[in-house]
């Protein structure tokens, strides 16, 4: 669960694995509201800073506590295939269409539907262009209605 809830919150699948336990705990110990990925484990070979929501902090302590004082630091000992195949078959089994690569895409689409600039999704994801970004947004009939009737008056 706390890997599927890291995903949601604009990860690409490779980059929490990418993590140590350290990476997303704060000086105090606790899962910190976010964290930093490397450079060299991001797509676009930039830092960048992912922020979680609250049930993404609560997911992460739970499994951060459950897994124990571990050897391996890692915070998920996954390879990047069997995490995309694990994620593909729990969205199968939870009767979702989809890929992880889908939960990246939910993630910019509520985002845009809660109003957030196309801007800070773009942040969010780590994409340099607004175009990249754009290609992940729906632009729903019920969301076009809700902007017009919210934003635009007379």
């Amino acid at each position: 669960m706390a890997f599927l809830a890291v995903l949601a919150c604009g990860c690409r699948v490779a980059e929490p694995i990418s993590l140590s336990v350290e990476d997303v705990l704060d000086p105090k110990g606790r899962v910190a509201e976010s964290f930093v990925l490397k450079a060299q484990n991001t797509k676009g070979k930039k830092h960048r800073r992912v922020y979680l929501n609250a049930f993404a902090r609560e997911a992460l302590t739970a499994w951060v506590e459950e897994r124990g004082d571990l050897a391996d630091d890692r915070l998920f000992a996954l390879n990047t295939n069997y995490a995309t195949n694990l994620v593909r078959l729990l969205m199968r089994e939870a009767g979702i269409k989809g890929s992880s690569h889908s939960l990246r895409r939910t993630c910019a689409t509520m985002m845009s539907e809660g109003g957030v600039s196309v801007r800070v999704i773009q942040e969010t994801l780590g994409h340099s262009s607004l175009q990249t970004t754009a290609i992940y947004l729906e632009a729903s009939p019920a969301n076009v209605a809700k902007a017009i009737n919210n934003a635009v008056k007379w």
